[in-house]
C-alpha cells in the first residue's frame, strides 16, 4: 500500500548523463517500481520484455519492462521498472528498495538506510535468497514477447526453468576468455531441451537476456563476480537490434565478409551470431558502453 512520497533520480544505464528527477509514492506492496512512460522515453530506454500484473482490485494487465539506474540519497543501483501509462500512479516498489538497501519507517514516513556491507554479507550466506533472485531474473527476462513466433508455448517455460537452475558458481573464477565456451555449452544444453530441436538462435537469445540481467542484479553480480565479465557479455539479438547493427555496420563501410546476415532469431546460427557480436563490440566501444547493454540504447 502507498505510504509517502520520495524524490528519486533516474538515469539510462547505457548513457547515465540522460537523467531525470521524479517523485514516487513508496509502495511496499508493489514488486516493481512504476515509472511514467514519458519519463522513461525521455531517458531513451526501451522495453526488453512485457509482463502480466495482478492488481489489488483483481484486474490483470500487462506492462512493458526495462531497467534504469536509480539513485536515492546518494545510493544507486540498476533496477527493473515497469512503464506506467497515463493515469497510473508512479510508485517506488519493493525490488528497488531492497536493491538500494532501504527500509521503510511508516511512522516517520521516511526511508531508513541499512548497512549495505552487513546486508551483503547476510545475503551472500543465504543461498535461498540468491536462488530466488535467479528465479526472478529468469521469469522477468524470458517472456512470450522475448520468444515470440516460435509456435510453441512450452519454449518460454522451458527456458525459464533451465535458467533458474543454472549453476553460476563457476563464473566467479572463470577467466573472461573462457566465458564464450561456457556460454556455448549452456546454449547447446538449453537448445536440446526445447520442444523443437535445433533452434540455436532462441536458445542463445535466452542465455544472453538472462546473463545481462543477472549482471545488473546487485546480489547475483556480487555473489558470482559477474562484473569481471562485463566486457564479454553478448547483446541479446532480435529483429530490432539486428537491423540497427546492420545499419551501423554499413554506415561504417564494413566489408561484405564482416557484415552478418539476418532473417530471424529462429534461423540465427553461431557463425552469423559471432559476426553480429563483433559489430556490436565495435559499436559499443564507440559509444563507450558494455556490449551487453547495447540494446538498451538502440
Amino acid at each position: 500500500m502507498g505510504m509517502f512520497d520520495v524524490r528519486v533520480k533516474l538515469a539510462s544505464l547505457a548513457a547515465p548523463s540522460r537523467a531525470a528527477e521524479v517523485t514516487l509514492l513508496v509502495d511496499t506492496g508493489a514488486t516493481l517500481s512504476w515509472i511514467p512512460r514519458d519519463v522513461l522515453e525521455r531517458l531513451g530506454v526501451t522495453a526488453f520484455s512485457r509482463l502480466p500484473f495482478a492488481l489489488a482490485d483483481g484486474r490483470r494487465l500487462e506492462r512493458d519492462i526495462t531497467a534504469v539506474l536509480l539513485t536515492i540519497d546518494g545510493r544507486k543501483a540498476p533496477v527493473p521498472v515497469a512503464f506506467g501509462e497515463p493515469g497510473e500512479e508512479a510508485v517506488l516498489g519493493a525490488t528497488a528498495l531492497e536493491g538500494l538497501g532501504f527500509m521503510v519507517d511508516p511512522v516517520a514516513k521516511k526511508l531508513v538506510p541499512r548497512d549495505l556491507l552487513a546486508l551483503m554479507e547476510r545475503v551472500m550466506q543465504d543461498q535461498t535468497h540468491l536462488s530466488a533472485m535467479q528465479c526472478y531474473i529468469a521469469y522477468v527476462g524470458i517472456t512470450p514477447s522475448a520468444l515470440r513466433n516460435l509456435g510453441a508455448g512450452h519454449f518460454v517455460g522451458t527456458a525459464q526453468e533451465f535458467l533458474r537452475g543454472i549453476d553460476l558458481t563457476p563464473l566467479s573464477t572463470i577467466d573472461p576468455s573462457g566465458y564464450p565456451d561456457w556460454l556455448e555449452r549452456k546454449t547447446q544444453a538449453l537448445m536440446e531441451k526445447f520442444p523443437i530441436k535445433g533452434l540455436w538462435g532462441p536458445a542463445r537469445k535466452s542465455m544472453n537476456i538472462f546473463m545481462v540481467m543477472a549482471s545488473l542484479n546487485r546480489f547475483l553480480c556480487a555473489a558470482y563476480a559477474l562484473d569481471h565479465l562485463e566486457d564479454v557479455l553478448e547483446v541479446p539479438l532480435d529483429n530490432r537490434v539486428a537491423t540497427k547493427l546492420l545499419k551501423w555496420a554499413k554506415g561504417k563501410g564494413l566489408s561484405q565478409e564482416e557484415v552478418p546476415q539476418w532473417t530471424s532469431i529462429k534461423k540465427l546460427d553461431r557463425g552469423n551470431s559471432e559476426k553480429f557480436q563483433k559489430v556490436a563490440e565495435q559499436m559499443a566501444t564507440e559509444l563507450a558502453i558494455p556490449r551487453g547493454r547495447l540494446d538498451v540504447t538502440l
